[in-house]
Formats: structure tokens, C-alpha cells, sequence
């Protein structure tokens, strides 16, 4: 029997049998993992079933047999109290959309120390900010491929007005497939791609332009990850912001 500690970030849990749930986490020192958690209902259980929220932080002591790829949960604590993400309902929307997507598009089991240190970051950010968090899931998302892959080419100008979403790059003429930008969509990109988590509360954007903006951005996740599919949280989100 395998032991390890390891810090995880909780991104999706599914029920497996009456009285036990297969949890899915993005893991500090494993990438993506699996481990069974057991659904308790008593004060006494030692893993307690109620810490695994979307994006919860938690440290972990896991056991698993040779040869198997679902861990056992031996111990859980909270790495750090988040206050605000499970109890408001905006940045709860925000969680669950953000960890459904992380659970759609990452599979890699290895290591990836730059990815967990962003994704705990963005944790901390949203769960302290007060206001002005109507883009967060935006600057999340753009920031992501930076990490796992394809972060888009940033060098739009006036030659160059239209935006490859294949290749993610700013190119002179239309591309021969259809998946690109037109020059109105791709002037609007390369202004995304300045946006961050300082400066996010500076771009006024209504609730279309914002739910246009996230359609063109997870068409471009689709694009450059295999696994990904449709987002079901995404409705609750457009509603909200």
C-alpha cells in the first residue's frame, strides 16, 4: 500500500455508490487525480464529505494499491478557510463553472507546479474580492493556456486583423478554414489578452458582450484540447454576469 501527502483543489465529485464518491482533484504533486470519499453524515467520520467543494483547498493523506489509480482518503484538512466562494451566490457560479472546465480540460497526470501555484492563487484572489469580480472567470480563463498549452499569440496590429483560432495567431488574411475571427471579434481578443486580475474591473462589458466573450473563448479551449466538451454550468453563469 502506497501512502503520500499531497495539497489538492477540488473540482468535481460524482456519486459512486450509496455511501461513497468518487472525487476528482487537481493535486500539487500529482497533476490530476481520483480518490474514493466516502459520503458521511455523522461528527465522528474521519473524512468528512462536506470539505469537498469546488474549489476548496485541501491537504491530504492518500493511500493507494500497486497498480490501481483511485486513491483512498486517510486524512483531510482544510489547507486554508475559505470564507465567501461556497456561501455567495455569484463567486459559487464562478467555482463551479471554473472547476468544471478544469475538470473537462485537464487530464495529465504529472506534476505541474507553475499550474497549481496559479490555480491556489485564483482561489485566494476570488474568495477576498469584494467587487469588481465580474470578469474573473474571464482573466481565468485566458491566463489557463498560458499553463497548459496554447496561450494565443499576441501580436495583433494593422496588418494583422484577423485571428487564427488553429494556430492562435494574428494573421494578415483570412485563413482557409473557418475557425478564425473577424476583424471586429479579433480587435476585441487582442484587448483580452491585456486584461488581468488588477486591471479587470477596468473593462465595462454588459452581460452580452460578456457571454459572447466566453462563447468565443471556450470555442477556442475546444479547438486545442481533445477532451473538452460542452460547459452545462455555463447557463447559470450568463445569467448572473
Amino acid at each position: 500500500m502506497q501512502q503520500q501527502k499531497n495539497r489538492c483543489i477540488v473540482l468535481h465529485t460524482i456519486q459512486y455508490k450509496d455511501n461513497l464518491s468518487i472525487v476528482h482533484l487537481y493535486s500539487e504533486n500529482s497533476g490530476r487525480i481520483s480518490c474514493f470519499l466516502p459520503i458521511s453524515r455523522g461528527k465522528k467520520a474521519s473524512v468528512k464529505s462536506n470539505l469537498f467543494q469546488p474549489f476548496s483547498v485541501i491537504n491530504l493523506i492518500l493511500t493507494r494499491k500497486p497498480n490501481h489509480e483511485i486513491y483512498t482518503i486517510k486524512e483531510a484538512q482544510i489547507a486554508f478557510p475559505i470564507t465567501e466562494i461556497p456561501y455567495h451566490p455569484a463567486k459559487s457560479a464562478i467555482a463551479l463553472f471554473l472547476t468544471e472546465v478544469l475538470f473537462r480540460g485537464i487530464r495529465e497526470h504529472e506534476q505541474n507546479t507553475s499550474l497549481y501555484q496559479f490555480l491556489e492563487n485564483s482561489i485566494r484572489i476570488l474568495d477576498l474580492c469584494e467587487s469588481g469580480y465580474a470578469n474573473f472567470h474571464i482573466v481565468f480563463l485566458i491566463k489557463l493556456t498560458a499553463y497548459i498549452g496554447f496561450y494565443p499569440n499576441d501580436e495583433f496590429a494593422t496588418e494583422k486583423r484577423y485571428f487564427d483560432m488553429l494556430n492562435g495567431v494574428f494573421v494578415v488574411t483570412q485563413p482557409l478554414h473557418n475557425h478564425y475571427l473577424n476583424k471586429q471579434n479579433s480587435e476585441i481578443f487582442a484587448m483580452l489578452l491585456r486584461i488581468n486580475y488588477e486591471n479587470m474591473v477596468k473593462f465595462n462589458f454588459n452581460k452580452h458582450e460578456r457571454g459572447q466573450i466566453i462563447e468565443l473563448i471556450l470555442e477556442y479551449y475546444s479547438l486545442h484540447l481533445n477532451t473538452f466538451s460542452s460547459i452545462k454550468s455555463l447557463d447559470v453563469l450568463k445569467m448572473l454576469f
